[in-house]
């Protein structure tokens, strides 16, 4: 975000009138985080600017000023009851199941009263794999640390032998999508990074007895996915399969009942009938996305927004929501329509060149 809109949301949180900001506030808050720490964390920290424990506990004590912390149960079933989401509500969410969600984020949010839900990746619960992004991360890790030492003639030779092309610097790497994640591996035996050691040796995810610790402490957890894909990227039975067999694992280890999704990065793009499958095929209650306040055509779905990729406080973070939403309204743009499905049994991926970078798409 450049340093003049910046400026222009933090003015907005001191000076626009509380009623203006009354009147432009959604009825329920969204916001959704990935990572809290104080540490360089390699497997998230090259990627986006996450929050850090003084910054994370203001965040929440400015979102429970005017308020109320409710769980993803209590959100869904106002839904349900009368039509809408709890007002001068405020609903938590954590993506990707990191382990500082259970060492860092649980205990502050516990300590406040705050409930919250963490959307989880199934193959990386135990820490058996990593995801292609956090792989994409330690790359760029090992580029930062090494700068001309590494060796991106040799990654750029064994992308092209693989028919990748378009990457001419390590930050280009975030453009490679997931279905070239195994390439990814080839890429850390090149660069001297082991990807399968760095989750054993530093543990990134949650392992099953976190994730029941936060279960007992009365924290909700849904599904992120298996292996964190854009579906954009996906057919629509790729979609619906990464999706089926993420509640499915949480529903046989952990005894979910209640199914809830949140996308990984992005919902932009997913068909209509995606979203009636996912009920009526997986019995996904609801799913969450990342477009901020629009509100969504489908019915089950609810738009959050990030509070990370910037170091701006809540109190800015929530004009600048705000400010969008008066633009969504005055574009006649409140609704997020959702594409008809097109029949394809496959999806052409963009070519790297063509794609955005992970710093630049919700994570």
């Amino acid at each position: 975000m450049s340093s003049s809109k910046e400026f222009a949301f933090r003015v907005a949180a001191k000076c626009m009138p509380a009623s203006v900001n009354r009147r432009l506030e959604q009825d329920c808050l969204l916001p959704y985080y990935h990572m809290v720490s104080d540490e360089h964390v390699p497997h998230v920290s090259p990627l986006y600017r996450f929050r850090t424990v003084k910054e994370f506990k203001a965040d929440v004590d400015c979102l429970l000023r005017s308020r109320k912390p409710v769980s993803v149960a209590e959100f869904i079933d106002s839904v349900q009851n009368t039509g809408a989401p709890p007002p001068r509500a405020c609903l938590l969410s954590f993506d990707d199941g990191f382990r500082e969600m259970h060492n860092i984020v649980a205990p502050i949010l516990q300590a406040k009263g705050a409930p919250a839900i963490f959307f989880l990746t199934s193959a990386t619960v135990d820490n058996h794999a990593l995801c292609h992004h956090q792989k994409i991360s330690l790359l760029l890790d090992k580029a930062q640390r090494e700068h001309a030492r590494f060796p991106l003639v040799k990654i750029k030779q064994s992308l092209a032998e693989g028919g990748i092309t378009g990457v001419e610097n390590p930050n280009d790497l975030t453009k490679i999508p997931w279905k070239y994640r195994t390439t990814l591996d080839q890429l850390g035996t090149i660069c001297g990074v082991d990807f399968a050691t760095y989750a054993k040796e530093h543990q990134p995810h949650l392992t099953s007895q976190q994730v029941k610790s936060l279960l007992d402490r009365g924290f909700e957890v849904g599904s992120h996915s298996v292996d964190h894909p854009l579906y954009l990227d996906l057919s629509l039975a790729e979609q619906l399969s990464q999706t089926r067999e993420s509640t499915a694992f949480l529903a046989e280890n952990f005894g979910i009942t209640r199914r809830f999704f949140a996308f990984p990065h992005t919902d932009r793009g997913v068909s209509r009938e995606f979203f009636e499958r996912v009920a009526s095929e997986a019995g996904v209650e609801a799913t969450f996305g990342t477009s901020g306040p629009a509100q969504d055509c489908c019915a089950r779905s609810f738009q959050r927004f990030s509070m990370e990729k910037s170091d701006l406080p809540a109190e800015a973070i929530l004009a600048r929501q705000n400010l969008r939403f008066l633009k969504l309204q005055l574009t006649g743009q409140t609704v997020l329509q959702r594409p008809a499905f097109d029949g394809s049994l496959s999806k052409a991926v963009p070519a790297v060149t063509q794609r955005k970078s992970l710093a630049s798409v919700p994570n």
